[in-house]
């Protein structure tokens, strides 16, 4: 069968046949914006599109409502999909499945449900697949050029990009360790890019799918809070980049390795910067290093900035120096501040 989007091969091909057929079947300009597919059991198949959901039946068809010519997937069938993502060697595939994830070729990342029988602490096996949700990474160049125009307006710095699930924190890391390392920002930049599932830089068996720039070294299948140390210590980086931190373990050794002078980009859940403020890990982190820039994204629109701010002495005093679509003049926190007609905003001399 030809594909329509190759990019979504090692996906579709775990798929029953009717299924494959189907979502070939799906029009290209359609195909191209589907951010996410979730099967579960005997229930209709679902193919996220921008921020719509859809369900999908015969040839393609996509509808808004279940329709009784809608997909639905049974517990055989799930567990046949599950085992063909892990080529039938679902031991080798344990240290993920125990995180809640698989990670395929090309950076897919699958997230399972289900029915788990706990072993111990550190050890869990999978007996029931109720859910699989397939998010498909894509690559957006200069989608974080508006951090790129901060960092060559103010300086690089230690950056934290914060937004919900699926506002595309990863496509923003991943086009900003593009530029880094390309030199977009200045030359000679050394990035270390810890990328623990293989998501951001699309890691595939012969090297990597996306562009990651011409100077990132990358550490894939390795935990974040070990690969921080050995990246400084073996490949001197002056940027390290990773994504999704959320275990005390790699608080710690960002708090190590920003103090001993790198500086580090990566990504949290929070919904805004007031949320960000109240987690008691980023608390720890910015009152024990300085953490230069917030860049918080649109919730509404997948990988846009919305706001960056900026720590311009260490104080942990938060100003906004980027607001997107902001008139000439904003007033924030009582304060009237003028920005320009790119949306920086304008210091006072």
């Amino acid at each position: 069968m030809k594909m329509i989007n190759e990019r979504l091969y090692p996906i579709i091909s775990t798929f029953p046949s009717f299924l494959e057929r189907s979502i070939n079947c799906i029009p290209k300009n359609l195909l191209e914006r589907v951010n996410e597919i979730v099967l579960r059991k005997n229930q209709p198949v679902s193919i996220y599109i921008d921020n719509s959901i859809f369900y999908l039946g015969n040839y393609g068809r996509l509808y808004k409502l279940f329709n009784p010519d809608c997909f639905r997937l049974n517990s055989e069938e799930m567990i046949r999909i599950f085992l063909n993502m892990c080529n039938d060697s679902v031991y080798s595939y344990m240290d993920n499945i125990n995180s809640g994830f698989l990670t395929l070729e090309g950076g897919f990342r699958v997230g399972i449900s289900g029915r788990f029988l706990t072993r111990n602490t550190n050890e869990n096996s999978i007996r029931d697949i109720s859910s699989l949700s397939i998010r498909i990474a894509r690559e957006y160049k200069n989608i974080s050029q508006q951090l790129v125009n901060v960092y060559n307006k103010f300086g690089i710095g230690s950056t934290v990009i914060i937004g919900p699930p699926c506002s595309g924190k990863t496509t923003v890391l991943r086009d900003a360790c593009r530029s880094i390392s390309s030199g977009l920002i200045k030359d000679n930049i050394k990035v270390s890019l810890l990328d623990e599932r293989g998501e951001i830089s699309g890691a595939i068996n012969n090297g990597f799918l996306f562009d990651i720039g011409n100077n990132t070294d990358v550490y894939t299948n390795y935990k974040k809070s070990m690969s921080i140390e050995m990246s400084i210590r073996t490949m001197a980086p002056n940027v390290i980049i990773l994504d999704e931190v959320l275990e005390t373990s790699e608080f710690d050794e960002i708090l190590q390795g920003m103090n001993s002078g790198v500086d580090f980009i990566f990504s949290m859940h929070a919904t805004g910067l007031d949320d960000l403020l109240r987690k008691n890990k980023f608390k720890y982190l910015s009152e024990n290093a300085t953490i230069k820039y917030i860049v918080v994204l649109n919730n509404e629109k997948k990988g846009e900035i919305k706001e960056v701010y900026i720590n311009e002495d260490g104080s942990n005093i938060w100003n906004t120096v980027y607001l997107n679509s902001c008139g000439d003049n904003i007033k924030k926190s009582g304060n009237e501040k003028t920005f320009d007609n790119k949306g920086f905003y304008k210091f006072a001399s």
